[in-house]
């Protein structure tokens, strides 16, 4: 496009708005693709994660459409201006879906990930490394305590290839540290986790069985070791998280439920974030039996799949009873266009 023929982008503008005598630009493709890739040359730059450096033109008529790509995440959007509406950006809407007939007893739920506690407590240094079985999955390791954290922790042992499924026996993985994690979890009325872990050390490859952590230059007296897999849209590069919605059958007034959305976001190196996005509850003494309940939460966070995602945890109550039926879970997300 270097090598327009156009020589602004008035004349592009005035060329193909939809006018008296002129192709009717909102019916024909072919001058929609073009009118596109044109306003494309002059959209084009990394733009930050608000996607507003740059201004959408000023003047615009019904029917313009741009195109900002941001070139930092490999992502973009189209905005088409409508009369009445002004400055739209293009999206489609989906969503994730789940349906449980009925809760299990005494067991917390994970949907769309794994978050499970392998290890708690364990001190790692030079000749005393750590041995764990895990199932298959990342790592996502908690370094509460140490005398030294400056260095590189090791993986090994058999790692699983995302894509293909292909097991690498005697593999490793290095993870440099030099901080350690912030945990503010705290929990609800009835003793749940609300999982909050800032600085949090996450594995690139999936790991199973037998897994040793070792080190030659760091001291640590205190290490949390989890499983941790969340749902990153088949890797889509960039969305808005947009709602989660829930509907259930209550059969006991006695019940409480609890429900929590987590955003699990690597954030440089191999240091990993995860924090609550969203709570959904329904206390003791809220529910009325065999009635129905919906839960709904706005959430409006942006989310890229290349290697964020989320999971969510359900927590039923009481523990040993069977007292919700016909859950429906839906987590909605915006695609751009």
């Amino acid at each position: 496009m270097a090598d327009s023929p156009f020589a602004d982008m008035d004349e592009v503008t005035h060329l193909f708005i939809p006018g008296v005598g002129k192709p009717d630009g909102t019916d024909n493709d072919i001058l929609d693709l073009i009118k596109t890739l044109h306003q494309t040359q002059y959209k084009e730059g990394a733009y930050g994660l608000d996607w507003s450096s740059v201004s959408l033109p000023s003047n615009p008529v019904d029917g313009m459409t741009v195109i900002r790509y941001n070139t930092t995440v490999d992502a973009k959007r189209t905005y088409r201006y409508t009369t009445g509406k002004g400055w739209v950006a293009d999206f489609y809407r989906y969503n994730i879906s789940l349906y449980l007939e009925e809760n299990l007893r005494n067991a917390d739920q994970t949907w769309n990930g794994i978050f499970n506690s392998i290890a708690t407590a364990q001190a790692l240094s030079s000749g005393s490394p750590i041995n764990i079985t895990s199932g298959i999955s990342k790592l996502f390791l908690v370094l509460n305590a140490g005398s030294d954290f400056d260095g590189t922790i090791t993986i090994s042992g058999t790692s699983v290839d995302r894509d293909t499924g292909v097991e690498t026996g005697s593999d490793s993985e290095a993870i440099t540290i030099d901080s350690l994690t912030t945990e503010n979890t705290s929990t609800d009325a009835e003793g749940n986790n609300i999982y909050d872990f800032t600085t949090g050390y996450i594995t690139d490859k999936w790991w199973k069985g037998s897994v040793t952590i070792s080190t030659t230059d760091v001291n640590i007296s205190d290490m949390d070791i989890y499983q941790l897999a969340y749902e990153q849209f088949d890797d889509d590069p960039f969305l808005i998280l947009d709602s989660i919605d829930i509907k259930m059958l209550i059969t006991n007034s006695n019940a409480w439920f609890y429900c929590y959305t987590y955003h699990v976001q690597p954030n440089g190196g191999k240091k990993c974030d995860i924090t609550n996005l969203a709570t959904l509850s329904i206390d003791v003494g809220e529910s009325t039996a065999n009635r129905n309940y919906r839960l709904r939460k706005v959430i409006e966070q942006e989310i890229y799949g290349d290697t964020e995602g989320v999971f969510v945890e359900f927590h039923f109550g009481p523990p040993a009873s069977t007292y919700f039926q016909n859950i429906t879970v839906k987590l909605w997300a915006k695609h751009f266009i």
